[in-house]
């Protein structure tokens, strides 16, 4: 059996183990797939390059340290509650239907999603790490994967420590991962999405791009991931979006990518992976918004 065989066989046996990374692999696809779609309209222009080699940098981060990382968080999580507190592990979801674990799965972890998100841009020294997500000029689908390291495991933890308490079955897991992260890349694509009425349900990319605004009008709007009722409901929902749009955040000594070598992403990464600790230690968290003002 050859090296590359039997690196396929240990992919296979470990996306049968957890299928929820099989669904993520199947989503990261699909943002591929996206990438050249949006390329195809855009042209490959050095900046949209530049921004897309910039987020391959995150999903290698991501695949050999973050996932590695979150895996032992939840591990050891699940290993707390049963330990420590028995009598939370209630398990009720994996008797439910597999369309009602799928809804319940939707709207839960999209509501904790839009408070961590709002936290993040409300909370000073949280928004030095959010701003990572919103420093790309160019946004396209990979752009879902632009996350400081801190915010997703704080964001993965806090997401599924909920499934500790109800249970997790594996396959809608899977397709609940599949679906979610697809729509992650759908949102940052900039493409159009006629949704018609769906528009005051789901989140289509023009709404997520206003959130990406510079203009401070727009600072404090569609906090939303995946379902638009929870900006309704908090009264941060905007639906008129500007043809013409900048995004990215006012900071002059913001690491931002200049070049679409992998060597010189790598380097960027790393300075951007700083970024936060530098502004913290600088105690702009306790003075001001160095970025921009965002939140309440």
């Amino acid at each position: 059996m050859t090296g590359l065989q039997q690196a396929a066989e240990r992919l296979w046996l470990l996306a049968s183990s957890r299928p929820d990374l099989l669904g993520q692999v199947c989503a990261l696809a699909g943002g591929l797939v996206l990438v050249g779609v949006v390329a195809g309209r855009r042209g490959w222009s050095p900046a949209l390059r530049t921004s897309v080699v910039q987020d391959g940098a995150y999903i290698g981060a991501r695949a050999l340290l973050t996932l590695p990382l979150t895996v032992a968080l939840l591990a050891g999580l699940d290993h707390l509650v049963a330990t420590y507190a028995p009598g939370l592990q209630l398990g009720w979801l994996p008797g439910l239907p597999r369309w009602a674990q799928l809804v319940v799965y939707v709207v839960l972890m999209d509501a904790v999603a839009y408070g961590i998100h709002r936290a993040f841009h409300v909370v000073p020294f949280l928004w030095h790490f959010h701003a990572i997500h919103h420093s790309q000029q160019q946004v396209n689908p990979l752009t879902t994967t632009r996350i400081h390291l801190v915010e997703l495991l704080v964001k993965r933890v806090v997401m599924w420590a909920p499934l500790a308490v109800l249970g997790e079955p594996a396959e809608t897991l899977a397709w609940f991962v599949f679906l979610d992260g697809l729509w992650g890349f759908v949102v940052h694509s900039g493409l159009r999405v006629p949704l018609g009425p769906l528009r005051y349900v789901l989140v289509e990319p023009d709404y997520h791009r206003l959130h990406h605004s510079r203009r401070p009008e727009h600072f404090n709007t569609n906090y939303a991931e995946r379902l638009v009722v929870w900006d309704l409901l908090l009264g941060s929902a905007r639906f008129e979006v500007p043809a013409q749009l900048a995004t990215g955040i006012d900071d002059p000594s913001f690491p931002h990518e200049a070049s679409a070598g992998l060597l010189a992403a790598s380097k960027t990464w790393i300075a951007q992976l700083i970024y936060p600790f530098r502004k913290l230690w600088s105690g702009s968290a306790r003075s001001q918004r160095a970025a921009r003002p965002r939140g309440a």
